[in-house]
């Protein structure tokens, strides 16, 4: 898909309050920078977070409670519903986690290369809905999901960040997002979330028409 080329009908993207739609990937050894990054957000963010891990089920139905604990933004499991603004969703175990629009959409289709949540099915619906709004970050983890999800984020006008192999855990995951040359930073966890807020700060480009 020519993701690109969606930038043409910007004049009604969703969410016009909101400044980036932030999706957050993290696998093995995730936990530790996910929390990093989230613990320096501030609580009325101009954005949305949308956070798909490949943790355990008893760790990810716990997910929600841990964030709450050190992060200021509100901070829900992710259900079908209206995304709003300076909100924390996580992904449910057994679940893909999308957006189509102003929707989450929960998805009990197959696993993509074995894995549910998948990664760059959020990835890529996040580039689909929002274009250069879009913000693709990819943490430790093993394996390559999120990779071909950063690209489409790229190539619709948006921004990637990847958490630097050197300082991962398991730097397998941001290795395979490296290898695809279309990532704009690369930063340990704890610098993270500083450039999260000055993203947001930036004001939305202006729309056509």
């Amino acid at each position: 898909m020519d993701y690109a080329a969606s930038r043409s009908k910007r004049e009604s993207s969703p969410l016009p309050d909101v400044r980036k739609v932030i999706a957050i990937g993290a696998s093995a050894g995730g936990l530790h920078p996910l929390l990093q990054v989230l613990a320096v957000l501030p609580e009325t963010l101009p954005g949305v977070i949308l956070v798909a891990t490949h943790l355990r089920n008893d760790a990810k139905s716990m997910m929600p409670e841990l964030i709450r604990r050190i992060c200021p933004m509100k901070v829900v499991p992710a259900e079908p519903m209206v995304l709003e603004r300076s909100t924390v969703y996580v992904s449910r175990p057994g679940w893909h986690l999308t957006v189509k629009g102003r929707n989450i959409l929960l998805l009990e289709t197959p696993p993509v290369r074995f894995l549910r949540p998948n990664i760059d099915l959020l990835f890529e619906s996040v580039a689909r809905t929002f274009a250069d709004r879009a913000v693709g970050v990819i943490l430790s983890g093993m394996g390559q999901d999120g990779s071909e999800g950063l690209r489409a984020i790229k190539a619709a006008g948006g921004t990637t960040l990847v958490e630097d192999p050197g300082s991962a855990e398991f730097p397998e995951m941001p290795r395979a997002a490296l290898r695809t040359e279309s990532i704009d930073w690369v930063l340990s966890s704890d610098k993270i979330g500083e450039v999260l807020i000055n993203l947001c700060a930036e004001p939305s480009p202006p729309r056509n028409g």
